[in-house]
């Protein structure tokens, strides 16, 4: 016999509880040890995620991301026998499928294309044609 999973309040609790405190304890730990990493050290990370290696990784994680849970919601709703013709799981299930999940992948596919982003601030990678400065009014000197 089944029983139904379920979960509390305090059960979400305890679960941040544990987890808060488990970072708190690595913080805690790499200080007493003096590994904690340098400002310089964040830096040039941050600077690896603002490459388009770094733009790939993160979207591959993303796409990794909206799979499984795509995919976890899909085995949710088989395992809990919940009636596919409720409108709010059929939303959902198409939400995840087409937006999130297809979102994700148009943009993983355009920055692995190997085109450069636009620097113009147009969108279109052309370079803008310059425009002729308006003549500038003059005004009569006083005699």
């Amino acid at each position: 016999m089944t029983e139904a999973l379920t979960i509390t309040k305090v059960d979400v609790y305890v679960i941040l509880a544990v987890f808060y405190c488990s970072i708190s304890v690595t913080v805690w730990v790499l200080i007493a040890r003096d590994k904690i990493p340098s400002v310089d050290t964040l830096a040039e990370l941050a600077a690896l995620f603002n490459t388009k290696g770094g733009i790939i990784m993160f979207l591959w994680m993303a796409w990794l991301g909206t799979l499984t849970s795509t995919l976890g919601f899909g085995v949710w709703v088989i395992v809990k026998g919940v009636n596919p013709q409720h409108m709010v799981v059929t939303v959902l299930l198409g939400m995840l499928i087409s937006q999130a999940f297809g979102n994700v992948n148009g943009a993983l596919f355009k920055t692995m294309t190997g085109e450069e982003p636009s620097r113009n601030g147009n969108g279109n990678g052309k370079t803008p044609v310059p425009q002729p400065a308006p003549a500038a009014a003059t005004e009569a000197a006083p005699h």
